[in-house]
């Protein structure tokens, strides 16, 4: 992921239609790795029940209602951010050992799902930069 391959813009970080900040616009394969992540997060074993609302800011259900929504998102609400940002920091971040169960659910390496975070966290300290 090139950083020239964004353009920032006062736009939601993955749909040009919902306004909300200075951020970059993921193309679509990004958009699906996160999408990836989000269901891997849900539905794979990477995280106990008994951590997750501490791990994630949220409950599964509340992943589980994203996911459900995935595409028709608005980033800017609080529990979107929490849902792909923490879904992203903790598969990658995280001590699960599930390197094989990850092949099942996210196509990208963990490598390329920290790019993406990394990338998504730029919009936020772009941002606090205005």
């Amino acid at each position: 992921m090139h950083p020239q391959t964004f353009k920032k813009c006062i736009v939601s970080r993955f749909f040009p239609f919902a306004f909300s900040h200075c951020v970059p616009l993921f193309p679509e394969k990004e958009k699906d790795i996160v999408r990836q992540c989000l269901v891997a997060a849900l539905d794979g074993s990477f995280f106990p029940d008994w951590e997750f609302q501490t791990l994630f800011g949220i409950d599964r259900k509340t992943l589980a209602e994203i996911v459900d929504s995935w595409p028709h998102i608005d980033d800017t609400e609080e529990n979107i951010f929490l849902a792909v940002n923490n879904s992203l920091a903790n598969l990658v971040g995280y001590p699960h050992g599930s390197a094989e169960e990850w092949k099942k659910y996210i196509s990208a390496t963990p490598d390329e799902v920290r790019n993406i975070l990394e990338y998504w966290k730029s919009g936020y300290d772009t941002l606090a930069e205005l």
